[in-house]
């Protein structure tokens, strides 16, 4: 099936580095769709500035183009006026199978909207989002972004959780290797009376991680795909995944918030942030009911 993927751009050439991660997961058939908002026209602004600003986004957008250039796709373009919660109602209205946003997007023109977007989707919008940390200040150079191969995925026992795991395969594609992680938090203290008790505690808990990933791994596996199963001990769960991702050489990181299970609700909401703080890697976050196929 063909993906709709949405693209924010704003003034920053940051912003632009969303692009080359939208064309390296495009497909031909999908539809890329390049989003940019304008604030509203100021109550006492200079005549023209409605035009000017349509024109500044017809040039951005062509230029963005240029650096797309994915055969069989179609790409369209989207000018918005930014409002309160506009910009979040209008990807939640036109629900995209995934948001490319790059971070630390900023500039005159929508100022600071790019941040509060994202962390007002990862917190409360149902659209996936692939979030991008730029490498230097300025635009992304020409050329093909390194392919999405090999994906780490956490896990924390729950169903909502392994959505992820399809989700990162409607976005990747269904040959991409999969490396399932499950964090196992890290019990025991040193000098505790309690340590004979934790230390045992932890071993059931390292035991029936490893029987569960192992059961995911058969289930998730196929002729076609490679997955492998991973289980690490620490005390911060987002700092186990970003290693986890460093030691396998996962290309990104798929996880889905708002999990019930080994990590709480608000507890997974927070691993998110901090990861996609964290991570050097792209990071596809999947909201409860994220993964539409």
């Amino acid at each position: 099936m063909s993906k709709h993927i949405c693209v924010t751009i704003d003034t920053s050439p940051l912003s632009l580095h969303a692009l080359p991660a939208a064309r390296a997961i495009a497909r031909p058939g999908d539809v890329i769709e390049l989003v940019t908002a304008v604030d509203p026209v100021p109550p006492f602004s200079l005549p023209g500035y409605a035009e000017a600003a349509a024109h500044w986004v017809d040039k951005r957008h062509a230029e963005a183009k240029s650096l797309l250039d994915v055969e069989g796709c179609e790409v369209r373009s989207t000018h918005l006026e930014r409002a309160p919660r506009g910009l979040t109602a209008f990807f939640e209205a036109r629900r995209p199978d995934v948001l490319v946003i790059a971070t630390h997007g900023r500039g005159p023109v929508s100022r600071n909207w790019l941040g509060s977007t994202t962390d007002r989707l990862l917190r409360g919008g149902t659209t996936p989002l692939l979030v991008v940390r730029p490498e230097g200040d300025g635009a992304p150079e020409p050329g093909d972004w390194p392919p999405v191969r090999n994906v780490l995925v956490p896990l924390d026992g729950s169903e909502l959780a392994e959505q992820a795991v399809q989700g990162a395969l409607n976005i990747f594609g269904d040959n991409t290797t999969l490396a399932l992680v499950r964090i196992v938090e890290a019990s025991h203290l040193p000098g505790s009376p309690y340590l004979p008790d934790q230390i045992r505690d932890q071993k059931e808990a390292l035991e029936e991680a490893q029987g569960y990933v192992d059961q995911a791994v058969s289930g998730f596996g196929s002729p076609s795909r490679r997955v492998e199963g991973h289980i690490r001990s620490g005390d911060r769960a987002f700092s186990e995944i970003v290693a986890a991702a460093e030691a396998v050489g996962a290309d990104a990181i798929a996880l889905a918030t708002h999990g019930r299970g080994g990590l709480t609700r608000a507890t997974l909401g927070s691993v998110a942030d901090k990861v996609i703080r964290l991570a050097s890697r792209p990071v596809l976050v999947l909201p409860a009911g994220g993964a539409r196929r």
